[in-house]
């Protein structure tokens, strides 16, 4: 009887399952096509900017500030020791853009032919294209979801060819550099650094409280905008895209608000595009707060069968059967 009712259970929860994959939006949501009818908020700033707080044996005092950039030289306009600018080596190392639904390169860019099997093993091949003596370097690629196919193309690639057979043609920006620095604050006061990345010189105000006293902050948890890689049920519904961020640099700017924290699942991203995505619309009052992060679940993988398990172990819980 027992046996009966777990596997009335399981297949209760397989096409509860089966029902959410069905419907789980694609890698082109409303909010990706309205990009481009929709501008930046005013307060926005693309420095990709963090500060977090330094700890132990470094000092109330201290902290380290962080910039992600693709210009290799970005320069620090204050004191600062431990300093560094390196390439990113292992995960996120390059910049594409949110891509281009149905289209793909003219044929004569195309250098490779891949068997894949996802976007994301494609972006993978893209990465470690980076010219050699026998093939150029990965400008841009192409997925095209029903053939499992993926195609590297060189710079030759400029206008995009319409092509219903491809799900999207992705742009490659460039090499990911972080620059980070180890400072020391002043309590109690605005403490300013001022940065040049390429031409763009960019100030940031970081407010250290007194030690000892009272600090507030904003905390976020799973904040889901995209179902390209998990299946994000509100993201629409509550328009996490513009919302989340509208409503975070509004109450960034006041000034007892001394921290912003991402409680894990952050974004729900596996290759850095969302969150550069939500990040360039940050206000930099809001990139200048101090960010404290935690890792979530998927943050660390995104696996089918762990899902299954999971949904199982509430069913069986819950008593849906």
């Amino acid at each position: 009887m027992a046996s009966s009712r777990l596997s009335r259970a399981l297949v209760a929860c397989l096409l509860v399952y089966s029902a959410e994959l069905t419907n789980a939006e694609d890698a082109f949501e409303s909010w990706v096509a309205r990009l481009d009818d929709v501008s930046l908020p005013e307060e926005a700033s693309v420095l990709d900017l963090r500060i977090s707080k330094g700890v132990g044996a470094r000092g109330y005092d201290s902290a380290r500030i962080s910039v992600v950039s693709l210009n290799p030289s970005l320069e620090f306009r204050f004191p600062h020791r431990e300093g560094f600018s390196q390439k990113f080596l292992h995960r996120w190392t390059h910049e594409y853009d949110l891509g281009t639904k149905g289209h793909k390169c003219n044929t004569t860019a195309v250098f490779r032919d891949s068997r894949v099997a996802n976007d994301a093993e494609c972006l993978l091949l893209c990465n470690l294209a980076q010219g050699t003596h026998k093939e150029p370097r990965c400008a841009s690629y192409t997925y095209f979801e029903k053939e499992s196919l993926c195609q590297l193309a060189d710079d030759s690639c400029g206008t995009l060819i319409k092509d219903s057979k491809a799900t999207a043609t992705y742009r490659n920006l460039g090499h990911r550099y972080l620059h980070s620095a180890l400072v020391r604050l002043s309590e109690g006061r605005h403490n300013i650094f001022r940065f040049q990345d390429g031409g763009q010189a960019v100030s940031a105000s970081v407010w250290l409280p007194t030690q000892g006293t009272g600090t507030s902050g904003i905390v976020w948890s799973d904040p889901c905008f995209s179902g390209r890689w998990v299946n994000c049920l509100y993201g629409e519904t509550w328009d996490t895209f513009h919302q989340g961020p509208e409503m975070i640099n509004a109450i960034s700017q006041d000034p007892q608000i001394h921290f912003f924290s991402i409680l894990g699942d952050n974004f729900y991203d596996q290759d850095g595009r969302l969150t550069k995505a939500i990040y360039d619309r940050m206000s930099l009052e809001t990139k200048s707060k101090f960010l404290l992060t935690a890792l979530g679940n998927h943050d660390i993988w995104v696996s089918l069968f762990c899902s299954i398990c999971w949904r199982l172990l509430c069913c069986c819980l819950t008593n849906c059967y």
